[in-house]
C-alpha cells in the first residue's frame, strides 16, 4: 500500500462445488480471517446475512528475536476486494479492513424462525 503495489490471488480447484444454496451467517464478532471469508463469499455470490462484520483485514507479522520474545505486529499487507471499474477500464482494490455489508440484516442472530425467513426471502427473490 506503500507504493501502491497490488498483488492478486487465484485459487482454483479440481474438485466439483456442491450444489447447495449456501448463506453465510456474520455478526459484529465476526472480524479478521472470518471477515475475509465473508468477503470472498460476496464476491462469488453467496448472500451473506445477520449483522454487518466488523471488518479487520491486515495479516500480522510475527518477530522471534533472540531471547524467546515474540513481537506480532500488524503488516502494511491489506486484504481487498478486486473490482473492475468500467469507466477506467481498470481494477480498484476495495479494502475490507472496516467489515462487510450484508445482504439481509437480523434482528436477532439466535432465532432460527428469522434465519429460515432470511433465506427463503432470499430465495424467492432470485424466483421473481
Amino acid at each position: 500500500p506503500l507504493d501502491g503495489t497490488a498483488v492478486t490471488y487465484y485459487i482454483e480447484s479440481e474438485y466439483d462445488a456442491y450444489d447447495y444454496n449456501w448463506f453465510i451467517l456474520t455478526s459484529s464478532t465476526t472480524f479478521s480471517a472470518a471477515n475475509l471469508y465473508a468477503s470472498i463469499a460476496k464476491e462469488l455470490g453467496i448472500p451473506v446475512i445477520g449483522g454487518n462484520s466488523s471488518g479487520g483485514a491486515s495479516s500480522i507479522g510475527v518477530i522471534l528475536p533472540f531471547g524467546g520474545s515474540a513481537v506480532i505486529i500488524s503488516t502494511n499487507n491489506v486484504l481487498s476486494t478486486r473490482v473492475f471499474n468500467e469507466d477506467t477500464q481498470s481494477y480498484e482494490y476495495l479494502s475490507i479492513e472496516y467489515g462487510i455489508e450484508v445482504d439481509y440484516n437480523l434482528t436477532n442472530l439466535l432465532d432460527d424462525d428469522e434465519i429460515i425467513e432470511a433465506i427463503e426471502t432470499i430465495l424467492n427473490e432470485g424466483t421473481e
